[in-house]
């Protein structure tokens, strides 16, 4: 019986070293994978770096900048009706083009565009997440307050008018 036990316990500690080794190794993988994203980042950020300094005097003020009033919106959406309701009477009776060539130039515009966005955006988000805690990067006005941010926000908006 006695024997019996040692040898439960003699392999229960081999168990629990090969687990321990298997954490060490899985912290040690995680620490390498996190130094190598964050090496990324920062290679991201120093490329960037110029060009959203540019930006950082940017400011959209409602009544100057360009379509930051209320008629450029309502006019598009009149326009687009009006479009929609003139193309379909001109296509009752036609048939289906083809546009593989158009709609496939057009994704990769919003796709390239889109990741362009991406990485701006995440640039200053992680240079302000240096300085602002979650909660302050969305409800803290000074946040929002950043030439940077509105550039990005202005440039979506014109994505959304564009698609």
């Amino acid at each position: 019986r006695n024997e019996e036990k040692r040898t439960y316990q003699k392999n229960k500690k081999q168990k629990n070293k090969k687990t321990k080794k298997r954490k060490s190794a899985s912290r040690y993988a995680d620490q390498i994978i996190k130094r190598l994203i964050m090496e990324a980042l920062q290679s991201v950020m120093q490329a960037v770096h110029p060009y959203m300094q540019q930006i950082n005097a940017f400011r959209f003020i409602k009544g100057e900048t360009p379509f930051s009033g209320y008629l450029e919106p309502w006019a598009t959406v009149v326009l687009y009706y009006i479009t929609l309701r003139v193309l379909q009477q001109f296509m009752k009776n036609r048939k289906a083009y083809e546009f593989r060539a158009f709609l496939f130039v057009h994704n990769m515009l919003l796709s390239i565009g889109s990741l362009i966005l991406f990485v701006a955006l995440v640039y200053v988000l992680a240079e302000k997440s240096q300085v602002f805690n979650l909660r302050q990067m969305i409800c803290a006005p000074s946040m929002h307050f950043d030439g940077r941010l509105q550039f990005i926000y202005y440039i979506n908006y014109f994505f959304k008018y564009y698609e």
